[in-house]
């Protein structure tokens, strides 16, 4: 049994402005961060879900409601829920990374202790850690891995530990082997709790999530498919149109205003227009894709998700990192990542800021995104880059639209 630093006994937990999660993988050599699949989405992101509090009384529902707060299913993960507030009332930041069982003791050890380091800058007071893993077992007793409650402990022990360190109670440790409707749930507390759980689907955040326009995955293998390259036939075709329209223009100095104001006007063109009828022909891709890959105009667009235009925008660059070559399919992705970063979409943010740096491992803005998002920068502080894309705007001579938030 884990000794817990206090008795909690789970007051109505309360989600306002809830930060939705990012998760962290595991950390190479260099100690750069990274998912299962190349980088990292580590930590969170902040974004209302609702005006008003949602309630969470009791852990079955705090467990239903992660699929919601990580906009997809976690497996094999272990999890920290940030609490804050006097009365440890409020939900938080959240954290995942994958849960690295059997490997060297520091891997998982570094983990924690930078989840211990972000939930201080974020300002928690207390902690509930969790750990889904089908080879727990659905009796929780640990028969699908043999071994795996004592690793689980001792993760508990160290992450405790580095609390500790930084005057953050951890409050409770809940097992389960998936996020599912009946599924049983333990605690680790004295006493050992257990329960099942609510059908998610029932659950007020999933409800708030799901009316905020936002999707629950299955998994996150499922988020990266969004993502994923289109017919590759389809990119050859658009890189090689792309190459053309570089040809014909190129090279265009950093200081030719009037034709990067063109390319600006297109482009808030072309968003309006994808907004009414979202369809892309190879010609419009490449265009988009040549427009994009000029630093001006790319500039200019990180206004677009603080603007009228961020929802159509995001749509469009979502659609033009599936299908445009690696090259120009590396702006895209970043202006995609740059804008779930902003409206609180933190796995999306990470997936796509991953897909951008493996097509160009060397591109700063990218790296730069990718690094305030490892380390838990707030998007409303992050958000004051979109501040630049408004004055280079207006060093190109064009009107982008109004800042809404």
């Amino acid at each position: 049994m884990v000794k817990l630093s206090t008795g909690f006994r789970y007051p109505q937990l309360c989600i306002f402005g809830t930060f939705s999660p990012g998760t962290v993988g595991p950390i190479r050599d260099s100690c750069s961060m990274t998912t299962s699949a190349s980088r990292n989405e580590f930590p969170a992101n902040y974004s209302t879900l609702s005006p008003s509090p949602l309630q969470l009384c009791e852990p079955g529902e705090l467990l239903a409601a992660v699929p919601a707060l990580m906009s997809f299913h976690p497996r094999r993960s272990v999890l920290a829920v940030c609490l804050r507030g006097q009365h440890q009332s409020t939900v938080g930041l959240v954290m995942r990374h994958d849960l690295l069982l059997g490997g060297p003791d520091t891997v998982m050890t570094g983990v924690l202790n930078k989840f211990a380091m972000v939930a201080e800058r974020e300002g928690a007071t207390a902690i509930v850690m969790v750990f889904v893993d089908d080879r727990i077992g659905e009796d929780l007793s640990g028969s699908g891995s043999p071994g795996i409650r004592e690793e689980i402990l001792s993760w508990v022990l160290t992450f405790d530990d580095a609390l500790a360190h930084r005057q953050i109670s951890l409050v409770d440790v809940l097992v389960t082997s998936d996020i599912a409707a009946g599924t049983q749930w333990g605690s680790l507390a004295p006493g050992g709790q257990r329960g099942f759980q609510p059908d998610a689907r029932d659950s007020a955040v999933t409800a708030a999530h799901v009316l905020s326009g936002r999707t629950i995955h299955r998994s996150r293998e499922e988020l990266e498919h969004v993502v994923a390259p289109e017919c590759e036939d389809v990119r050859r075709q658009i890189g090689t149109a792309i190459d053309d329209l570089r040809a014909r223009t190129e090279p265009l100095s950093m200081r030719d205003m009037p034709g990067h104001r063109v390319m600006v006007e297109n482009l808030l063109a072309a968003v309006k227009e994808w907004e009414s009828s979202p369809t892309l022909d190879v010609e419009r891709a490449a265009q988009l894709g040549f427009w994009i890959s000029h630093k001006p105009v790319r500039d200019a667009a990180l206004a677009f998700p603080v603007g009228a235009l961020a929802a159509p925008a995001e749509s469009l660059w979502l659609q033009l990192t599936r299908m445009l070559p690696d090259r120009e399919r590396a702006e895209a992705a970043t202006l995609l990542g740059f804008s779930a970063y902003i409206r609180g979409d933190g796995p999306l943010a990470g997936v796509a800021l991953d897909v951008a740096l493996r097509c160009d491992p060397t591109h700063v803005l990218a790296g730069l995104h990718e690094s305030a998002l490892r380390h838990g920068m707030r998007p409303s502080t992050f958000s004051e880059i979109a501040d630049a894309g408004f004055e280079c705007g207006e060093m190109i001579g064009v009107e982008l639209p109004a800042r809404i938030l």
